[in-house]
């Protein structure tokens, strides 16, 4: 190994580390652009230097892998993410997540080159792999033993246990994700390696088990049974890679196809804003956290946008925006107390956001490099070593979909790292041997050039979206703080950044200084910002609703309630919604209106619900007052005006119930419920009462 690999050499042992380790206290997703940024910067690093040191015949690996039928997918995939740009209704959010799907899989053509130059690769990335998973199980230990401090063994708070990722649940999928390059590295060709190895192994399992995910335990499962089945399987001589021939990818490619042509023209033709099935038993706060039957819902709603939009789907990273016209009738979306980013199902995310052939393409790439790392472990030019690094990559990139089924690794980027590392170095053993050879002697310094400026594009996107979460933790505390001014300020340096004008929780940065200036008086201002963030994301209740309270406090109650029916449309259960429509109603001298949307939307409201209880007392005085007006008898109008407050309440329970009008209800609590009228007017004459104030009750109240 000449002195000039000592780069590659570092970044093979170094990389792993600076990236698993990459997390910024400052940004709102501590991980996610972080890596991706980082990812991006050191592989055009990378990038650049091969280009000057890889020679053509290293790149005929690459080019190989970019002709093959193996690759077509992958086109395919890109193809579809480029189309959804013309679905998609914030293309911002698209961008960056096409950006990365470029630099990923132009970073899986780049590797097999580098891996056919520099031949110590295996070695050295296995080292540098075990070293940071290591360094990122004592991070967990670490807060393991401060929470044992904090709280003590007994009220363990397992979601504290995250290491350096966002959440518990993305590091144990990590870890099983992880088991192939931990299993393999035992077998170097060193006691310390081999011991160290598997220390590191078998605490990683401790940690998968420790921090009880669900989706990391079914992993390791499917994991166990992909890498022993496929061993068990070929000591029977028998070739596996013979199932996905052709004929079997024909057959699999038509059962989705006419499968979902079933589903997609079995919809409604309205989709949007059904009923949920929602029995989930709330006995404690705890409980209204993320749930399985919550879950199952949001896979009910996207669903149902996939019924609507399956052809070209709804674009991609649009799947939060969309998604509030079919699941707000979850528990936590009714009110807008959680934007829910993602249907915690990969398979569903890619079917919603680049529809149906877009799904095909992403279950085929899988397809593809199963079937050459199929056909490598049965490839007797490899040694043994080689072919069961392929059994344990191809039984980690299984375990890789059936995390999928549950959870979200295509967002998180060192999940896709891995993937990624995975897919390359099962090309790099496939196409090794292949007879591909580029012709053009130029055209090989177009594969790493591409991939620097898809890596420098990556990094760009990157960049001004961490800077952008760190202004947004800012203007939360600003908020929080009601200092206006100073939020004010921080989002228009926020405004200077092209690829970034949501926020990671789904929330338009526009709507954050329109805010800003709503409270400092600006309502013109105001209102121009708040149409603006609704442009970015149209099914915001919060964006809809401010909309319309400024246009009420214009006087413009017209709009108003326009802007307060849109968001009843998106949530039919969102209480402020409800409430702010009602005052509307009212203020625009529509009480009976305002009166019946709460009379039909009270199962929106807890039980006893002071602020909805307020509003139904308001609007039923105006009523009893108009109704009083109206009565020439003095004792009815009496007897009408002692009705209390409980007794109003109790009448606003009736009319629910017994399906009557509200004036109907009062006159005869008035006529029969008070002592004072029952003593004073015989049967007879109440009833005469009844028949002129209920039949015949037809006057308009204002």
């Amino acid at each position: 190994m000449g002195k000039k690999n000592w780069i590659y050499r570092l970044f093979f042992l170094a990389f792993p580390s600076v990236l698993i380790l990459s997390y910024s206290f400052t940004a709102m997703d501590p991980s996610l652009m972080p890596r991706f940024t980082i990812l991006c910067f050191s592989s055009v690093i990378i990038g650049i230097i091969s280009i000057f040191l890889l020679k053509k015949t290293d790149w005929n690996i690459s080019w190989a892998f970019i002709k093959s039928k193996a690759f077509f997918p992958f086109w395919i995939f890109l193809a579809t993410a480029l189309l959804s740009l013309f679905v998609a209704v914030n293309r911002v959010e698209a961008y960056w997540i096409i950006s990365r799907d470029f630099f990923l899989f132009s970073l899986m053509l780049v590797l097999p080159a580098i891996f056919n130059f520099f031949k110590s690769w295996k070695t050295d990335f296995l080292k540098g792999f075990v070293i940071a998973i290591w360094l990122a199980m004592l991070i967990g230990f670490f807060q393991l033993n401060q929470e044992i401090k904090l709280h003590g063994a007994e009220i363990l708070d397992l979601y504290q246990l995250k290491s350096s990722f966002s959440h518990r649940n993305l590091w144990a999928g990590f870890l099983v994700l992880s088991l192939p390059f931990l299993v393999q590295s035992i077998y170097l060709r060193s006691r310390f390696w081999t011991l160290f190895s598997a220390l590191v192994l078998v605490v990683s399992l401790f940690w998968i088990y420790f921090l009880e995910s669900r989706s990391a335990w079914i992993a390791l499962l499917v994991f166990a049974l992909s890498y022993f089945g496929i061993l068990g399987i070929q000591k029977t001589k028998f070739r596996l890679s013979s199932l996905f021939n052709k004929v079997s990818a024909s057959i699999v490619f038509l059962t989705f196809g006419l499968g979902f042509v079933v589903f997609y023209y079995s919809a409604e033709d309205n989709l949007q804003s059904q009923e949920l099935a929602f029995n989930l038993e709330l006995k404690s706060e705890t409980e209204k956290t993320f749930t399985v039957e919550e879950r199952v819902l949001m896979w009910k709603g996207s669903g149902l946008m996939i019924q609507d939009n399956g052809l070209l789907g709804v674009g991609m990273g649009n799947w939060k925006i969309q998604f509030p016209k079919y699941g707000s009738d979850i528990w936590r979306a009714r009110q807008g107390l959680v934007q829910f980013q993602r249907p915690h199902n990969d398979f569903l995310w890619v079917l919603s956001e680049q529809g149906i052939v877009g799904l095909m393409a992403f279950l085929f790439m899988f397809f593809s490099i199963i079937f050459m790392g199929l056909k490598n472990t049965e490839n007797s030019i490899l040694s043994n070593a080689e072919r069961r690094f392929n059994r344990l990559l191809i039984a980690g990139i299984i375990a890789f979909l059936a995390i999928s089924f549950f959870s979200f690794p295509r967002e998180r980027i060192a999940h896709q790292w891995i993937l990624i590392i995975s897919f390359s170095i099962i090309g790099f053993y496939y196409f090794k041997f292949s007879n591909i050879k580029i012709k053009n002697l130029k055209i090989y310094q177009l594969i790493p050039l591409a991939f620097c400026v898809l890596g420098l594009m990556g990094f760009t996107i990157g960049l001004q979206r961490w800077k952008g979460e760190i202004y947004t933790k800012s203007l939360l505390s600003y908020k929080s703080a009601n200092q206006w001014w100073q939020m004010s300020e921080v989002s228009e340096k926020i405004e200077d950044y092209s690829f970034y004008d949501l926020d990671p929780s789904s929330v338009p940065i526009s709507f954050y200084k329109g805010l800003a200036k709503l409270n400092m008086g600006q309502e013109e201002e105001a209102l121009q910002l708040f149409l603006e963030a609704e442009s970015k994301h149209p099914n915001m209740i919060h964006v809809i609703n401010n909309i319309a309270s400024v246009y009420q406090l214009k006087k413009d109650f017209d709009h108003a309630i326009i802007y307060y029916q849109k968001a009843l449309k998106i949530s039919p259960k969102y209480q402020d919604g409800i409430l702010n429509l009602s005052s509307a109603y009212f203020n625009s001298n529509q009480v009976m209106k305002a009166y019946d949307l709460l009379l039909s939307r009270q199962s929106s409201f807890p039980k006893n619900d002071e602020r909805y209880s307020a509003y139904v007392l308001f609007l039923l005085n105006i009523v009893q007052e108009n109704i009083a007006d109206s009565i020439k008898e003095e004792e009815l109008k009496n007897a009408l005006l002692e009705l209390n407050d409980e007794w109003l309440l109790q009448i606003h329970q009736k009319v629910q119930l017994d399906s009557i009008k509200v004036e109907q209800r009062m006159i005869m609590d008035a006529i029969y419920g008070m002592e004072v009228i029952q003593s004073k007017i015989s049967t007879k004459q109440a009833d005469e009462y009844r028949n002129l104030y209920l039949n015949n009750f037809s006057k308009d109240l204002k």
